[in-house]
C-alpha cells in the first residue's frame, strides 16, 4: 500500500500545485501561446484573386523577410486556401520591413510594412498592420474574422522579374 502511495504522490501534488500556476479565469490563457497570422490577398486591378483564378500557382507562392520564408498558402483550409498566411514572429515594429512576396521562379512583389505593437488585457503584445506599400503605392488593409488581410496589388508596375 505504501509504495502505491509513493508512486502516485507526484501526480497528487501535481493536481495540487498545477492549478495555482494559472490564473482564475482562463480568457488570457487564450493569448498565452498565441501565433500572430495575418493574409494576404493577392488582386489584379479589378480585385479578382489571382490565386483562386489561377493566374498563380498557390504551391509556388512564398512569402520572405530576410531571405527566410514567413509565409505560404494553406491550400488545404477551405476558408484561408486562396490567401497568403503571414506568420508575425518577430516582427519589427521600428522599421518597415521589406517583404519579397515570390509568386513564382521568374516573378517576386516586394512589399514595405509597418507595425504597431498593442497591449492586451492579458499584457500580451499583439502586432497590428498600420500600412503596406509596394513600389510606394499604398495596399488596401481590411479585417476579416479578426484577421488582418492585406490586398495586394499584382500587375505588371508591382511585378519585379527575378530571372
Amino acid at each position: 500500500m505504501f509504495q502505491r502511495l509513493v508512486r502516485f504522490l507526484p501526480l497528487i501534488l501535481l493536481l495540487f500545485i498545477f492549478p495555482s500556476c494559472f490564473p482564475e479565469t482562463d480568457e488570457c490563457l487564450v493569448f498565452e501561446n498565441n501565433v500572430e497570422v495575418s493574409f494576404l490577398e493577392l488582386l489584379d486591378d479589378d480585385e479578382n484573386n489571382l490565386i483562386q483564378n489561377q493566374t498563380y500557382n498557390a504551391q509556388q507562392i512564398n512569402l520572405l523577410l530576410d531571405g527566410r520564408s514567413v509565409g505560404s498558402v494553406f491550400s488545404e483550409d477551405p476558408v484561408y486556401k486562396y490567401l497568403v498566411a503571414l506568420f508575425e514572429e518577430g516582427v519589427d515594429t521600428v522599421d518597415s520591413p521589406r517583404y519579397e512576396l515570390v509568386l513564382n521562379d521568374s516573378q517576386s512583389v516586394f512589399l514595405d510594412m509597418r507595425f504597431s505593437t498593442v497591449v492586451t488585457d492579458c499584457d500580451t503584445k499583439l502586432h497590428a498592420i498600420e500600412s503596406a506599400r509596394v513600389k510606394g503605392e499604398d495596399q488596401f488593409l481590411d479585417v476579416i474574422n479578426g484577421y488582418q488581410i492585406v490586398g495586394v496589388t499584382v500587375n505588371d508596375s508591382t511585378i519585379t522579374k527575378t530571372k
